[in-house]
């Protein structure tokens, strides 16, 4: 079944913004002495950063208070999505190409609302969506639907017409969960190797600029087609 609608994941997915959360997240760690741990890790990266004030406040007792953190945090990220994000390859051609095929699109994002629209306008397609959507600012986790199903109740599409780009592997599952297309962007052994990303995915791509638009438009990268389309 042709593709009508499309949520992107931003952070790792359509910027190459991931590595600031993490040496952010080290930094924090490391200026008190701690040593995060492979699993740590994992879970910061699913974090919010209000969630990652709150894991460091509570955990290890860093700061007087979680907003001391998140506005420590705040100030380095807001300069960065402002300043020096820069968007993944092909991630500006690829969206721009959707929105002249008249392809709905939405963002579905951790991340607060205000540096998403800072950096999507840093890379010039903010205005290629019809929402972005931030999970942080809605107060709830992309672990869960909620969101994507938000961003699909607004192109008016159906499951089966609706695709995904996620960098991270415990999104693409949220996808997957829904029935929705999946293509894995690989950032991160942290957000998902490319063989997790596989095993959840519809297809894996290590940049952008990889994905036959023609062929992902037919629906043609679904693993299950014949039974949806």
């Amino acid at each position: 079944m042709r593709v009508k609608g499309v949520i992107f994941d931003c952070d790792g997915t359509l910027l190459d913004s991931m590595g600031i959360w993490q040496s952010l997240e080290i930094k924090i760690a490391q200026e008190s002495g701690i040593a995060l741990t492979e699993e740590e890790r994992v879970v910061l990266n699913a974090n919010t950063p209000v969630q990652t004030a709150r894991y460091f406040h509570e955990k290890y007792g860093i700061g007087a208070n979680p907003q001391e953190i998140l506005s420590f945090m705040d100030e380095v990220l807001e300069a960065f999505y402002r300043h020096e994000v820069e968007p993944r390859r092909g991630a500006v051609e690829l969206v721009e190409e959707l929105k002249r095929r008249k392809v709905h699109m939405t963002i579905v994002s951790s991340s607060p609302g205000s540096l998403l629209r800072l950096g999507l306008e840093r890379a010039g397609i903010y205005s290629c969506f019809e929402e972005v959507i931030s999970s942080c600012d809605m107060g709830i986790s992309k672990r869960g639907p909620l969101a994507i199903l938000r961003a699909q109740a607004k192109m008016h599409t159906e499951p089966e017409e609706t695709w995904g780009f996620e960098d991270s592997l415990y999104a693409a599952e949220v996808l997957a969960d829904q029935h929705f297309g999946a293509v894995g962007i690989y950032d991160t052994d942290e957000a998902g190797t490319i063989e997790q990303l596989e095993q959840v995915c519809d297809v894996v791509l290590r940049e952008l600029d990889e994905l036959d638009i023609d062929k992902f438009l037919r629906g043609e990268y679904r693993k299950n087609e014949s039974a949806v389309g």
